[in-house]
């Protein structure tokens, strides 16, 4: 301990008991020590004789001060050596007696030597627990090491934004938003930020749909990173425009074609009943427009006179030149009506649907349609509380199932196949009640002209959203976009609906969009199911509804007896 510590010459030169000579005896290869291995291993001794009297502390400074020797000679100092270096270093430095300094600088060189090694964020946060001991034990003379872990940071940061990569971007926000307490990155975060901005602009026209809700999870992280008033009015531009490119992509690209959708007549009688819903309705918000067709297809938030009470709703508008296309959403509304007048919890109330001259001058009619609203979706909730790195609880993820497995279940007994499952389409209440949207491309089977039931094998065009799409969906879909088949297949709906809301649960389990879809990822898809941390029942359940042979999949009615 002489080389960083001459002052302890003292306290050694002074008479020493006869106690302690003795003890000594189990130091006494001390000298040899050269590493904090052999140094671990010497303090493994029975050394309890040597913890006597007033020698208690000199033995403990003499152990204090060699360890503090062999990590500042470490050419690779561990994190937690050097951690357990500086509690020392800060006890021998309260004794008034000694003088750390030296050993001060050769443990900062040592520190920022291995600080420069790190090559991945894994390790960069292990080590920046460092900075926050510097602070706490008020080291003044290591503010070389915090610099070196500022750098280093700012390394690790330019390496993943050259990838040109916007989930590595998104990544960086990520990283980001666990330093910025700790340092100033006001500048860093400018310039991820600008990256971001920048990339989406240029990718977004050619984006497959999964890589534009990669873009639009990049812009929600970038929401809390608190910019400056034109970045953050930049972000919700650009933010706003995803979501409508988001859903005519959706529509167009993996959707039903309006045209092949059975027609039925009209039910004006229906239409007029509803007339009274226009009388103290308010716009408050549109949430989205976009054009499929000749048809332009709206989403409001409006507020309604219901039973004397003013009760915020939600409005999908549907407007046209031509009133014959409007027939194709009775089917939507006929579904939507036995739902609602079902009292069942797992879907929105529905107040009614009129028509009237469409405010659009262009256009002429308009089709409205009034039903509960709620502020979130499944979708929006999962980005949340990746961003918060807040998971489902094993409580919370039991509920959630349960309650849509309920709800499908009671689709399955309605005869009803929604055909497009997805977090996007699961609304949460406040009190945490989920609710199953979107039935506008949804088939019920024996009311809207289908002969098959429920379970029968069935040849139609394939409709979804690719992601979520079942295997046996996914896989005839893929040979329809290189052109070797067509965009229909054989598969029994209630099926591949199974499979479509374990993927909507395993993202919510795992707070994670990724491709299970594809026969290739089945032997990760069983990996990521394994190691999820929630109890077995929940595991059985998923890998129930994810089996990727559709006739051993089980259907609602088997799972929702499997849950409770």
């Amino acid at each position: 301990g002489r080389k960083y510590f001459p002052e302890l010459d003292k306290l050694i030169n002074s008479p020493p008991s006869p106690s302690l000579l003795s003890s000594l005896k189990n130091l006494r290869n001390l000298k040899e020590v050269s590493s904090i291995e052999d140094l671990n291993k010497l303090s493994e001794l029975p050394l309890s004789p040597l913890f006597i009297s007033s020698q208690k502390t000199l033995v403990e400074n003499l152990y204090f001060a060699r360890f503090i020797n062999a990590a500042a000679s470490n050419l690779h100092l561990k994190r937690e050596d050097a951690m357990v270096a500086m509690q020392y270093l800060a006890h021998l430095e309260s004794q008034s007696e000694l003088n750390p300094k030296n050993a001060c600088e050769a443990l900062i060189s040592q520190i920022t030597n291995s600080v420069m090694e790190i090559n991945n964020f894994e390790e960069f946060y292990l080590w920046l627990d460092l900075n926050d001991l510097i602070l706490e034990k008020e080291f003044t003379d290591f503010d070389l090491a915090i610099t070196a872990l500022e750098n280093k940071f700012r390394t690790l940061i330019s390496q993943l934004l050259s990838a040109e990569d916007v989930s590595k971007m998104r990544e960086c926000m990520e990283h980001l938003a666990k330093v910025q307490s700790r340092w100033d990155v006001n500048s860093l975060k400018s310039m991820i930020g600008e990256n971001i901005l920048v990339y989406i602009r240029g990718k977004k026209e050619e984006a497959s749909e999964e890589e534009l809700f990669t873009f639009k999870q990049a812009l929600d992280s970038m929401k809390d990173a608190e910019f400056d008033q034109d970045t953050n009015l930049r972000i919700e531009e650009l933010a706003n425009g995803l979501k409508i490119e988001i859903r005519q992509l959706s529509t167009e690209d993996f959707f039903l074609s309006r045209s092949s959708i059975p027609s039925e007549p009209i039910d004006f009688n229906y239409f007029q009943k509803c007339e009274e819903l226009k009388n103290g309705l308010e716009i408050k918000e549109t949430k989205y427009r976009f054009q499929h067709g000749s048809i332009w297809v709206n989403l409001l938030k409006a507020t309604i006179n219901h039973k004397g009470k003013k009760t915020t709703v939600a409005m999908k508008r549907y407007e046209t030149a031509n009133s014959e296309e409007l027939k194709n959403y009775q089917k939507e509304i006929g579904i939507l009506k036995t739902l609602s007048e079902s009292e069942m919890d797992g879907f929105l109330k529905l107040y009614g649907a009129y028509l009237e001259e469409s405010p659009d001058q262009t256009l002429k009619y308009s089709l409205n349609i009034v039903m509960g609203y709620c502020k979130i979706n499944l979708h929006e909730e999962i980005v949340k509380r990746k961003s918060e790195n807040r998971p489902f609880s094993q409580e919370e993820l039991n509920d959630m199932i349960f309650q849509l497995l309920n709800g499908f279940t009671f689709l399955q007994n309605k005869k009803i196949n929604h055909l497009d499952v997805k977090p996007h389409n699961v609304l949460i209440t406040e009190d945490n009640k989920y609710k199953i949207i979107d039935f506008n491309v949804s088939k019920a089977v024996e009311n809207f002209c289908s002969t098959s039931t429920i379970h029968s094998t069935s040849e139609g065009t394939i409709v979804g959203t690719e992601l979520y799409l079942a295997p046996e969906l996914y896989e005839a879909y893929s040979k329809f976009k290189r052109n070797e088949g067509p965009r229909t297949t054989r598969h029994k709906p209630v099926l591949s609906d199974v499979f479509s809301l374990g993927l909507t649960l395993l993202e919510a389990a795992t707070l994670d969009s990724r491709q299970f879809n594809a026969r290739k990822y089945s032997s990760e898809l069983v990996k990521v199911l394994d190691s999820l941390p929630y109890n077995g029942v929940t595991k059985n359940l998923l890998k129930c509804m994810l089996e990727f042979d559709p006739r051993k999949r089980l259907d609602f009615k088997n799972l929702l007896g499997m849950a409770t």
